[in-house]
Parts: C-alpha cells; sequence; structure tokens
C-alpha cells in the first residue's frame, strides 16, 4: 500500500479490497487492521464499525482520480480527458468493487436524507471534472454554448446511469469496454465541432429498446435547438439504440428484497 496515503485512507483502501476479494460478510475488521498495517486504535478513531466502511466508496474513487489528475498529459484534449477518465474510473470499479455492495450503495443514497457523498459537488471528483470543462471551452475544445455546469449534470449523470444499469445486470458484462464504447457516443454533443448524435428512428408512439418514446405532437424534437441555442441531445436519456447482441432492456434486476 503506497505510504503516502494517510492512515484513514488505508484503511479504508484495505476494507474495499478485502470486501471485492473476501465478500463483506467474510471480512473482519481484525483482517482491515492488518491488511492496511494500522491498529485498533486508529481503525476505531474514525469509525465505529465495519458498516461505516460502507459509505466510503467515494474516498476511494476520489483518491484515484487526485492520481489521475498528478498523471494525466496536462497537453491532452479537454474532452478527451473526460472520456479518459470515465474509462480509468470505471475500469476501478469493475476491477475492485463489489457489484452487490455498489448495488447496494447505490440504492442506500436514494432514501438518504443526509450524507449523499455521491453528489456531493464538494467532492474532488466533481471539482475536477468541472476544472476539465472549463479549461475546455476556454481552449475551444468544449462547446461553450451550454454553461459549464450542465455539462458537469449532464457527465455525471451518464456516470451514474452506465453504473446502474451495470449493478441491475449484477455485474454480468464489461463496464470498463461498454463505457468505453457508448460514452464518447453519449457525450459527444459537446466536443467542439462534433456533429451532432443522430437519434434512432422509433416508430410513433411504440418504446423503442432503450425505452424511449417518440416524442409526442408539439415536444423537442432530437437535435433541436434550445433556448440557448444549443442542440439536444438526441433523446431525452441521451440513449442510442443498442449494438447488435446487445442486453435487452428489462433484464432481471437484482433482488429487490436483499438488504444491504
Amino acid at each position: 500500500m503506497a505510504e503516502k496515503q494517510g492512515v484513514k485512507e488505508r484503511i479504508v483502501t484495505a476494507a474495499w479490497e478485502l470486501f471485492h476479494e473476501k465478500g463483506y460478510d467474510a471480512t473482519t475488521v481484525d483482517d482491515i487492521i492488518m491488511l492496511s498495517g494500522t491498529s485498533k486504535g486508529s481503525f476505531y478513531y474514525y469509525f465505529n464499525g465495519k458498516d461505516e466502511m460502507l459509505d466510503t466508496l467515494s474516498t476511494i474513487l476520489d483518491s484515484e482520480y487526485a492520481r489521475l489528475g498528478e498523471r494525466m498529459d496536462k497537453d491532452m484534449d479537454s474532452y478527451d480527458k473526460l472520456i479518459y477518465m470515465n474509462v480509468v474510473l470505471l475500469d476501478l470499479v469493475e476491477r475492485t468493487v463489489d457489484v452487490e455492495l455498489l448495488s447496494w450503495l447505490y440504492s442506500s443514497q436514494l432514501t438518504a436524507r443526509e450524507n449523499r457523498r455521491l453528489i456531493d459537488e464538494n467532492r474532488i471528483y466533481y471539482r475536477m471534472i468541472n476544472d476539465i470543462v472549463n479549461e475546455g471551452q476556454l481552449r475551444g475544445q468544449i462547446i461553450d454554448s451550454v454553461p459549464a455546469r450542465e455539462i458537469v449534470w449532464y457527465y455525471t449523470m451518464c456516470e451514474r446511469a452506465l453504473i446502474y444499469d451495470w449493478c441491475l445486470n449484477q455485474g454480468n458484462y464489461s463496464i470498463k469496454e461498454r463505457c468505453a464504447e457508448y460514452m464518447p457516443i453519449m457525450f459527444s454533443h459537446f466536443r467542439a465541432g462534433a456533429a451532432a448524435p443522430v437519434a434512432p428512428k422509433v416508430p410513433s408512439g411504440i418504446s423503442g429498446a432503450a425505452g424511449a418514446v417518440a416524442p409526442t405532437k408539439g415536444a423537442k424534437a432530437a437535435g433541436a435547438a434550445d433556448a440557448t441555442g444549443a442542440a439536444a441531445p438526441a433523446d431525452a436519456a441521451g440513449a442510442v439504440a443498442p449494438t447488435k447482441g446487445a442486453k435487452a432492456a428489462g433484464a432481471a434486476a437484482p433482488d429487490s428484497n436483499r438488504k444491504g
């Protein structure tokens, strides 16, 4: 484990490594203390018990973002930075995070009134994406006809949607590969000089394969300019028609009665 890590980060990193390797139930506090090279006093200084570790995934992800920010080529195109960061993050999730725990975390965030860390805009994650979007607009690499804040919202929404689908499908495909293919399609509208995505043809009144319904009379057409003059994404959810062989919509979700 990296020497630069603080005691709390070492504990958190060790916990998630063990959750992935042994499973949450089989991992003990003593296991976490041993792998992190810390002590019981240190563990209980930061956490009341193992259950509290489940709220620390954002700490792991933000630590990876911070390291990635130091390694990434400063001259890389800003749009490419965002796509690269997405692939790196989801590769980390696929390799180190148990899909059942991730599903529990996402479901708990839906009902939590406090401590909603996944959407805390003060996280390193949000600050880095915001900085890159602003940088890209100044460089002319990301469109400036849409406010940076809205682009950040769309990017993070797409990322959460991809993770949520992976959880619904119980991790039965490579999220890294799926996101490397689809995130550029979902986000390409915001690349300066890029052609607007083409909306899939959906028969009137019929749900498409991605769950999109043809717009009713008077609804904004895909690609039509909004009040700011920016073209709307291909459809309301930014969805694209799945490629041949992709999993059909309505795949079985994890047991809704499972306790986190």
